[in-house]
């Protein structure tokens, strides 16, 4: 097989394998993160997320992803088609750039099939890393999901391809021309987009002096110094603020003491298994259950390392802390508090690659021995074909639709009380009110899941009674949902509700309280203002009027504020 046919494949069989993902839909966070704010406002010039962040878009201070995502949306609108294509496009370039990374990794270290290969040994285990890679099924979140997975995807592209540059470099690629220095400076570049698509990128500025240290073996590691100047220019904000949590999770302590890390330990384990035993599934996932299954596969991983720094194997020794030192993000999610989702396997994109390497390094040897070389190709094929069927399953079961999605989280995960908060939403949008009431009543009598999750559940089910014209119901399930947990919607609730009975003290408590949430939510300062002026506190009033007016496009505020600003009799 010629190099230039192995490329084509690496980027086309995982296009074509799942190519159904064209066919999904948004999910959660596309609707409520980027959908849900002032995206028409940022689409209108895309440019706004370099000058002004990603305020418009909370949770996602990933300006690179963010601009191709409005272009997208410039140019197709809320079409969910062109958004996959994108996702899925991204992912197949990926995958082959893996491919070519494991090739030079494989050359590096002397690997390769030469009875099957001649010319060229490395390039059939590379093809079947990248394949490994990029058909793996634990991919398809990162595939489907627009927003939060394909964030991943899109860092995952960028970094890859600065390391490429960066190896390419370090082998003097482009020096008989005199432009070699530009593979590192492009390399710079792209690592600097990394870090603009997500901030787990911080950790893979160790990745440069891993590959000089086990694959190049070269007195050069001073060579990734570049990487780590464009990280403390771009990124030292989100290294000050992640570093301490790693280093007090390293030495089990933290801000709860501790308490941490049998957590932190818990999610390395999920990783590893959902790298080795992708089945079944488990998206957002709170609680990780059975416990003893993840600290088993914690032990495993940390024994395969020793074994893999003990034989004195490259790629082996390689593969085992690439995935320790890219996923130490994503092993301290546990640290990062009222988190609904904890974890993800949608984190395990950038890792995985590890097990790609691995995966091409037992194909070489197999492809190397007389025993194993006839059965190297057909178990190889039979794996990769097998991956691909759970793939493209997992979608059919848990992604073809918005609903399928929800139905299939709750029912991997019993205790994900938003799950089914979801699901209410989905049933009300369809006329059936009762429907809602039911799975929001089940999601309230769980045992376990997070304050913040039950605090949501039992507002949307004041919102049900609200709109019923039920008043007594609906104010008694949002005073339990500040019960489970502040809320900053049910503040607001509860502050119109008194205010249309006059409880004008009461009100302006519950608006004061949605006002600790953002200072700048308009509708909790025109009801603020409101109340204030029902108190008769006539310049308070005025005030808070005129910040609802500031901070708000909506002309019903803005004229409400108006008359309170002016006066006029209400």
């Amino acid at each position: 097989m010629s190099r230039r046919t192995a490329c084509i494949l690496a980027a086309l069989v995982p296009f074509i394998v799942y190519s159904p993902t064209l066919m999904g839909t948004f999910y959660y966070d596309d609707n409520v993160v980027f959908f849900g704010h002032q995206v028409e406002v940022l689409a209108a010039n895309p440019f706004l997320v370099f000058t002004k962040g990603t305020h418009y878009l909370p949770g996602t201070p990933r300006s690179v992803h963010v601009f191709f995502l409005l272009l997208i949306y410039k140019a197709f609108g809320a079409t969910p088609f062109p958004f996959h294509l994108f996702n899925l496009t991204v992912h197949a370039l990926t995958t082959l750039t893996v491919f070519a990374l494991i090739s030079r990794f494989l050359s590096h270290t002397g690997a390769g099939g030469d009875a099957v290969e001649g010319k060229n040994p490395v390039t059939l285990p590379a093809l079947a890393g990248a394949l490994l890679f990029g058909l793996h099924p634990v991919h398809v979140e990162n595939i489907t999901f627009v927003t939060l997975g394909g964030t991943d995807v899109f860092y995952a592209f960028w970094a890859l391809l600065s390391l490429l540059l960066y190896v390419w470099f370090r082998d003097g690629a482009l020096k008989r021309k005199g432009l070699n220095y530009g593979l590192l400076a492009l390399s710079a570049l792209a690592y600097l987009l990394a870090l603009q698509s997500k901030e787990a990128a911080v950790a893979f500025v160790l990745a440069y002096p891993l590959t000089e240290l086990v694959i190049l073996r070269r007195r050069g590691v001073l060579w990734a110094l570049p990487m780590a100047g464009v990280l403390l220019a771009f990124k030292l904000d989100v290294l000050l603020s992640t570093a301490p949590k790693a280093i007090g999770a390293a030495v089990g302590v933290g801000a709860a003491g501790g308490s941490e890390l049998p957590e932190i330990i818990k999610n390395i384990g999920f990783f590893f298994k959902s790298l080795l035993l992708p089945w079944p599934h488990m998206p957002f996932i709170k609680e990780l259950s059975p416990p003893g299954l993840f600290y088993a596969f914690a032990v495993l991983l940390a024994l395969a390392i020793v074994a893999a720094v003990v034989s004195r194997k490259r790629l082996q020794t390689f593969s085992a802390l690439w995935f320790v030192i890219v996923g130490a993000p994503y092993f301290l999610s546990p640290t990062s508090g009222g988190n609904v989702a904890v974890t993800a396997e949608r984190y395990i994109y950038v890792p995985s690659v590890a097990l790609a390497v691995l995966g091409a390094a037992a194909v070489s040897a197999a492809m190397g021995s007389r025993r194993l070389r006839r059965a190297a190709l057909p178990v190889t094929a039979s794996v990769l074909i097998l991956l691909s069927a759970l793939g493209v399953f997992y979608f059919y079961s848990a992604w073809r639709s918005e609903e399928a999605f929800w139905r299939y989280a709750v029912s991997s995960n019993p205790q994900y009380v938003s799950g089914y908060v979801s699901l209410a939403a989905i049933a009300q949008d369809r006329g059936d009110v009762q429907g809602a009431k039911a799975l929001l009543a089940e999601g309230l009598r769980k045992p376990r899941g997070l304050p913040a999750e039950f605090a949501q559940a039992a507002y949307s089910m004041g919102n049900i009674y609200m709109r019923g014209g039920d008043i007594k119901r609906a104010e008694s399930y949002y005073l339990l949902s500040l019960r489970h947990s502040p809320y900053e919607f049910s503040f607001v609730q509860l502050g119109f509700l008194y205010l249309n009975a006059k409880r004008f003290d009461s009100a302006s408590r519950m608006f004061q309280g949605a006002l600790r949430f953002r200072r700048q939510n308009a509708k909790a300062l025109i009801g603020l203002a409101m109340a204030m002026d029902g108190l008769g506190r006539t310049e308070e009033a005025k005030h808070f009027a005129a910040q609802a007016s500031q901070h708000s496009r909506d002309e019903r505020i803005k004229r409400a504020a108006s008359g309170i600003i002016k006066g006029t009799p209400r």
